[in-house]
C-alpha cells in the first residue's frame, strides 16, 4: 500500500506531531516501526473548530507477528494511567484512559486511549483533550489522533470512520 492508495483530502504532514511524553512515547514506540514502512501521514486543522487531526498508516511485512505487536501496544496503554512532565520549556499533565470506538468497524483489532489534562509552558497551561485510535487491518495499522481544547462532540469518531473508509477503499482496489 502507498499513500496514493488512501486518497487525498489531507496535506502532507511534516511537523507538529502528537504530544508524546512519558508513557505515551512508550505506547507509540511499541509499534516496532523499524520493520515497518510509513505509508502516509497527514495533519489537518478543522475549519471552525479548535481541533487538529493527525493520521498515519503503517504497513508491516507479511512475516511479522502483528497480532502480538498489537497486543503489546494494548498492554502499554493499560500501563499508562498518567503523564506528568515538567521541564523549563514545557509542562504536560494528563490522565489517560483506555477507549474504544463507539462504531462497529470491520477491522482485525482496535485500541485507543483518551488523554485529558493540561499542556503548555510552566507559566501557562491550557486544557487539552487528545483521543487516539489504532485500527489493525491486515498487515496495516491506521493511527488517528485528535486534539482539542474542549470536548470534540464526536469529531474523533468521524475521523476514525474516514480513516477506516480510506483503508477499505485501498484494499478494494487491489
Amino acid at each position: 500500500m502507498t499513500a496514493s492508495d488512501v486518497g487525498n483530502g489531507a496535506e502532507d504532514y511534516d511537523s507538529g506531531g502528537p504530544i508524546l511524553a512519558g508513557c505515551l512515547s512508550t505506547i507509540e514506540n511499541s509499534f516496532g516501526k523499524a520493520r515497518a514502512q510509513l505509508e502516509g501521514q497527514w495533519s489537518y486543522m478543522t475549519a471552525g473548530k479548535p481541533v487538529s487531526v493527525d493520521e498515519y498508516i503503517i504497513s508491516y511485512p507479511d512475516d511479522m507477528d502483528i497480532a502480538s505487536l498489537f497486543a503489546d501496544v494494548g498492554t502499554a496503554i493499560k500501563k499508562c494511567p498518567r503523564v506528568d512532565v515538567k521541564s523549563p520549556k514545557v509542562s504536560i499533565r494528563m490522565n489517560i484512559t483506555e477507549s474504544r470506538s463507539a462504531q462497529r468497524l470491520d477491522v482485525d483489532g482496535e485500541l485507543g486511549f483518551v488523554a485529558v489534562g493540561q499542556v503548555g509552558t510552566p507559566g501557562r497551561l491550557d486544557p487539552i483533550i487528545m483521543k487516539v485510535t489504532y485500527l489493525l487491518v491486515g498487515p496495516n495499522i491506521v493511527r488517528v489522533s485528535t486534539k482539542a481544547l474542549d470536548e470534540d462532540s464526536g469529531f474523533h469518531e468521524e475521523m476514525v470512520q474516514v480513516a477506516h473508509r480510506r483503508l477499505e477503499a485501498a484494499f478494494a482496489d487491489r
